[in-house]
C-alpha cells in the first residue's frame, strides 16, 4: 500500500526508505494520474520475498488529490 501526494512523491508506505521517493521515476513514466475510478498500473520491481526482478501489480485510485495503491508480485511460478 502506498499514497502519494499531487506532485507524485511518497508519503505513505509501509517501508519507511520509500517515504519522499518520486512515483513517477519509480513506474519510469513520463506522467502518472490515476482517475477517481481507479488504473491498474504494471512494472518490475524487486520482490522483497524473493530478491528477484518481477513484474508487480497495482491497483490505483485519486482521491482528493493523492494517489492510493495496493499491489502484489507475480513471479514466473504463478504466484
Amino acid at each position: 500500500m502506498f499514497i502519494a501526494d499531487e506532485s507524485g512523491k511518497i508519503v505513505g508506505h509501509h517501508n519507511p526508505n520509500m517515504l519522499g521517493k518520486d512515483l513517477i521515476v519509480l513506474l519510469g513514466t513520463d506522467g502518472f494520474r490515476a482517475a477517481e475510478d481507479g488504473d491498474w498500473v504494471s512494472y518490475e520491481d524487486v520482490n522483497p520475498a524473493s530478491g528477484e526482478i518481477e513484474d508487480k501489480h497495482f491497483w490505483v485510485l485519486e482521491h482528493d488529490g493523492l494517489e492510493f495503491g495496493s499491489g502484489w508480485h507475480h513471479d514466473e511460478s504463478g504466484g
